[in-house]
């Protein structure tokens, strides 16, 4: 059976449990004002309203309206929260059950599903979301999406890209991967006796152990990128730390790269003006 948001609203704010629990702390007042916005097509102030009723006397209908008015005003993805929070309150009459999964289902298609696990203590704000505790679950519209986190000794930013229609977790009690961590020190060649041979000399060895060095940490940092993107995509490509992980080691091994190739043919000149220098 097809249902309306129009018809839907009516039957709500009519339904005596709804009426009698909305009159503690003016929910019933607020309630009747988001219907008369909803009905003269202020569909925002109208989902604000049900929300804020919803938030003095919670209930599932009044969920519901909120998610009805949302996906009016074109926000489908806090229509998407409101659909999955009404079903979660097992306050919606069987037949309303149903219907309201076969919505949600709709706009989870054009949506991801973001979950986001961490420490009790951060707030992360992201999307339509603020200042949220963790666990944190909640729809986003796909591509680019940046996480605020606070509750620490500053805010920290994060940025992931999402999909539609998938389902991405990001845990944030795992620490971030540091690429440096894998990083082999550097052994600095044995120095030469300037007054021997020359500054150009110890230079030009100098840049060239450091070159070869550096080509032997750009190898490891080139393995564990490989690894990783395998990783990542044994996972499905959904796992936001996987990939970050992943194109972090992957900055890492180019700008290591980038590095030995400097440093040798650095090393290298230095070579050809201490053979220039000790020509007679």
């Amino acid at each position: 059976m097809r249902w309306w948001p129009g018809a839907l609203l009516w039957f709500v704010c009519t339904a005596p449990s709804l009426t009698s629990a909305a009159e503690e702390g003016g929910a019933a007042k607020i309630f009747s004002e988001a219907q008369l916005a909803f009905e003269h097509g202020d569909l925002r102030r109208a989902a604000q309203g049900f929300d804020e009723a919803n938030r003095l006397s919670p209930h599932g209908k009044t969920t519901l309206n909120a998610a009805l008015a949302w996906e009016a005003a074109g926000e489908i993805a806090i229509a998407a929260d409101r659909y999955s929070a009404a079903l979660a309150s097992g306050q919606l009459a069987p037949e309303r059950t149903a219907e309201t999964q076969d919505k949600l289902e709709l706009l989870e298609k054009r949506l991801c599903l973001l979950s986001v696990e961490g420490p009790s203590a951060l707030l992360v704000s992201v999307a339509h979301v603020r200042a949220a505790p963790l666990p944190l679950r909640l729809h986003v519209s796909p591509g680019p999406q940046t996480l605020e986190l606070s509750g620490g000794p500053g805010v920290e930013r994060r940025e992931i890209t999402v999909l539609a229609g998938t389902r991405v977790t990001l845990d944030l009690t795992r620490p971030a991967p540091s690429p440096a961590a894998a990083v082999l020190p550097l052994v600095a060649p044995p120095p030469l006796a300037e007054e021997a041979s020359g500054p150009w000399l110890a230079l030009g060895i100098s840049g060239l152990g450091a070159g070869v060095a550096l080509g032997a940490v750009t190898a490891v940092l080139g393995g564990l990128t490989m690894g990783a993107l395998g990783d990542y995509r044994d996972g499905g490509y959904t796992d936001v730390a996987l990939y970050d992980r992943a194109t972090g080691l992957r900055t890492s091994t180019n700008v290591v790269l980038g590095a030995a190739i400097g440093v040798t043919v650095v090393g290298a000149v230095m070579l050809m003006v201490h053979a220039n220098a000790e020509e007679p």
